[in-house]
Parts: structure tokens; sequence; C-alpha cells
């Protein structure tokens, strides 16, 4: 038997909800027969595919539609037109818990849990243990779930469903759970996932998450897919509707010098110019690890602007932000900039990057997060790392190994 095309697809898919402004209505209205609901769409003709293997991330703002949609690929929802189809067993983690009682131990949770998920007792069984390691909990496993803190129920429930067989994975917000050190431990298993055949879709608001994590992307906007593509250029997008309906790529022809960077913003301060240079003041694009660094730009303010902030960032090639700083972390606070004033601004430091490229964003905003201008991607460079570390880091710690006998 030929293996499927595709783990999920769906075609021209909609969901309309009825809003009711009291909650007798839905009662009045099936007694009476008059309408007393507004139809709320909230997805619109949808359609996309994701093949085998694929990991997927969902990006949008709130209200985007993002969850209602996972719940329909889940089976939780039906659409109101479309279709969705998938292929192989659908373990969606969209509501951690499902079926744990507060007056149970996290023992018996665990089974009850599991059953929930579709899994035999002697599975469950077999798998506990891995369960309990996983959740970090195993001196708690004999209290009752209601006594633990919301971190350390979600760790349970996190735990215990991702022990269950699937073929598609759905995570709505889910990697977000628990503690640092619990986080970065669901991520390490997420990212094992991909070398094994299984499908995952992630739904997040955090730009690192799908740049790192997923293969590719969706944006959905206003119940639409806007964008389906790279994750790096997805997470642009997303970010230049967040803060602006009439930005360009390119800018307006005062913006040339800048180059094709993605640009947004209200343009009431403007970048005018930027340079990366290495020592000496030369402009530079290829630095060892160690070098001496200074980014300059020029801003100009078109209308009169109070306490802005300005500043930058370098990322690496997943999109992963490795640092950052503003004239605000920089101790220079109530930035008022006159209308039709200059300033220049001089980020400088040591490149303590490690092997890699890089790109550099610029922006300007003011005290209430407005984007006065913002430039992604406008530089990019490159860094011959250090001997001696992993050729994966992305910092040099400038360290050095000892051994004594």
């Amino acid at each position: 038997m030929n293996a499927p095309q595709f783990a999920v697809r769906v075609t021209n898919l909609s969901k309309t909800f009825r809003s009711f402004s009291k909650p007798i209505d839905p009662i009045l209205e099936r007694l009476t027969g008059r309408t007393r609901h507004v139809p709320r769409t909230v997805l619109k003709d949808i359609t996309f595919s994701i093949a085998p293997g694929e990991v997927v991330g969902f990006i949008g703002e709130n209200g985007a539609g993002k969850s209602t949609l996972m719940r329909i690929l889940a089976g939780v929802l039906s659409p109101t037109a479309g279709s969705v189809r998938t292929s192989g067993e659908v373990r969606a983690l969209l509501e951690l818990g499902t079926g744990f009682s507060p007056d149970r131990t996290g023992r018996e949770n665990v089974l009850i849990g599991g059953l929930c998920l579709g899994m035999s007792k002697r599975e469950i069984k077999e798998k506990y243990e891995s369960i309990v390691q996983f959740s970090g909990l195993a001196e708690y496993m004999d209290q009752q779930f209601g006594t633990y803190s919301s971190g350390m129920q979600t760790r349970l429930g996190f735990a215990t469903a991702i022990h269950s067989e699937f073929g598609i994975l759905i995570v709505d917000e889910a990697l977000s759970v628990g503690d640092a050190r619990f986080q970065a431990k669901a991520n390490t298993w997420l990212r094992g996932l991909r070398g094994q055949g299984k499908t995952v879709l992630i739904v997040s608001h955090d730009p690192n998450t799908i740049t790192n994590l997923c293969d590719r992307a969706l944006l959905i906007h206003q119940g639409r897919v806007e964008m389906d593509g790279e994750p790096r250029t997805v997470v642009q997008e997303h970010h230049r509707l967040q803060f602006s309906d009439s930005a360009t790529a390119t800018g307006s022809e005062g913006d040339m010098q800048i180059g094709e960077a993605c640009q947004y913003g209200d343009r009431s301060a403007t970048v005018l110019t930027h340079e990366l240079s290495g020592q000496g003041g030369d402009a530079m694009r290829h630095f060892t690890s160690g070098d001496p660094f200074a980014l300059t730009m020029k801003i100009r303010a078109n209308v009169e602007c109070k306490d802005v902030s300005i500043g930058t960032v370098i990322r690496n090639t997943f999109g992963t932000e490795v640092w950052g700083m503003t004239t605000g972390t920089a101790g220079y606070h109530s930035i008022d900039l006159a209308a039709g004033s200059e300033i220049e601004v001089t980020f400088s430091g040591v490149m303590n990057l490690a092997n890699g490229h890089f790109t550099i964003a610029l922006g300007i905003a003011s005290s209430d997060g407005k984007k006065l201008h913002f430039l992604e991607d406008c530089i990019s460079f490159s860094v011959d790392g250090p001997i001696g570390c992993f050729s994966t880091s992305t910092v040099n710690l400038n360290a050095r190994m000892d051994l004594h006998r």
C-alpha cells in the first residue's frame, strides 16, 4: 500500500459561531423561532496541506482563529463549511489535564488521563515510570492533584499526553507549561520527533518557537491564511501586520539607502542610514569572533517625538535573538526629538559570537509601544568562530579547559 501523500488536508474550511448578547437568548430563539443571534465568522475559506513528517507552526494575533482551527483539526469542533482529512491518529495538547480529578492523587490521575487519551491500562502501567520521570514530580505522585501548583498540574498533564501514541500531534501553546527547565525538556522532546516521521502542528505567539522548531509556518490573520512559507519570513510578516497596515518591503524613495529590508512603522521618525563597522571604522561584514564592532544609525524626527526608544537586535539563521540593546537598557531614558532634528546612535562592543551567519534589525519606538520605524534584516554578516568549542555554538565564552590529575 502506498504511503499517504498528506497528513492533514484542509479544503475551503470556514467556521461561524452564533453570538448572543444575553444568556437566555439561545433558549428564546429556540422557543420563538425568531433570530436573536449575530453570526460571527472566525475562519474563512482556509485551504492548506501538510505532508507526513512536517513540523508546521501557526502564528497570528489573538482572535485570529488559530485555536478554533486546531480544535477543528482535533475533531473537537465541526466546520461550518469545507472539509478536513487526516491520515494517522491525531493527538491534541489543547487543554492539558483533561479528565484529571483534584481529589485523586497524581498516580491515579495518570491512569485516568491516560485512559481519556485512548491508552490501555497495560500501556499506562508500562509507561508510568517514564511519565513520572519526564514530569519531574516523583515525590508528589501520592499527593492529591488539587494540592499541586498550576505549573505542576500542567507538567503532569503534558507528560501523560506525550506518552500516548499518535501520528499527528497538535500543540496549542502547551510548550509554555512549567518552569524553564521543564520547557527546555519539552522542546528537546519535540525536536526529537522530527526524526521519527511524526507530523507536528505548533501554535505559538513566540517567534523563536516557530523559527527554531518548525520546517514551515502559516500566518493566520483575521480568519484567513495570510502567508504560508519559510518560518522566518512568516514571523516577519506577522510582526509587520501587528504594527502597520501600510508597511512596504522596500520603503519610500527617501529610504533607498536602507536596501531591501522589511520596514514598518508610522514614520514619525525614520532611520536615514546605518552601518556595521570593525576596528578603524571601516564597513565590515565578516568578523572573527572577538573582533571589536560598532553599529551606527542616523535618525531623523519628522515630527516632534517624545520619550522614544532606539534599539537593535542580532538574530541567527533560525531567527533566535542572540543579542539586543536599546537606549533604555543602556541607561538613556526619556529621549525627546524635536521635529526636523537628527541624532546619531552607536552601539559598540566585542563580537563574541561563535561561528555562523547573522542579521541585524533596527528600531525606533515610543514609550507606549508604537512602532515609528523598524527595519528587519537590514544588515547581514558572518563570524568565524573560535577554535575549541562546538561548531554549533552560538556565543564565544572565551572559555578554557584545565585537566588536573
